[in-house]
């Protein structure tokens, strides 16, 4: 219960990095739509975004379908076309599974590390 006191360091860090990333997604789903459309506002490419969200809260399997639904419903009413929103959701797909094999990758090579450094120190697992 420490880490959510005010004066804790660890907590305005969390928030920095977790501002971080939410400004990066932004900034991701405004460069895919400018990419697959045309050029867009803020509040669109907000909404872009907030329909993704939207669509991870549902509890299903990778949320199969809810995202592409979703965004098809948007783009659909912003004018763009369904097609437009299904090609958009693949592509934020696509970009996931990129940073997901980058994170897998940087844990194995973290435990094959770990592992060594611990086979040299003397010490049996």
């Amino acid at each position: 219960f420490n880490f959510f006191k005010l004066r804790n360091s660890a907590l305005w860090r969390g928030f920095l990095f977790s501002f971080l990333k939410s400004l990066s997604a932004l900034l991701r789903a405004w460069v895919l739509v400018f990419f697959l459309w045309e050029t867009i506002g803020f509040l669109p490419a907000l909404s872009v975004l907030g329909f993704s969200y939207l669509a991870l809260l549902v509890p299903i399997p990778a949320a199969l379908g809810s995202h592409d639904v979703l965004q098809a419903m948007l783009f659909q009413s912003l004018g763009a076309g369904a097609h437009i929103g299904a090609a958009f959701a693949f592509l934020i797909r696509v970009a996931e599974f990129a940073f997901a094999l980058v994170g897998i990758a940087f844990l194995v090579w973290l435990g094959i590390v770990l592992f060594k450094n611990q086979k040299h120190s003397g010490k049996e697992i």
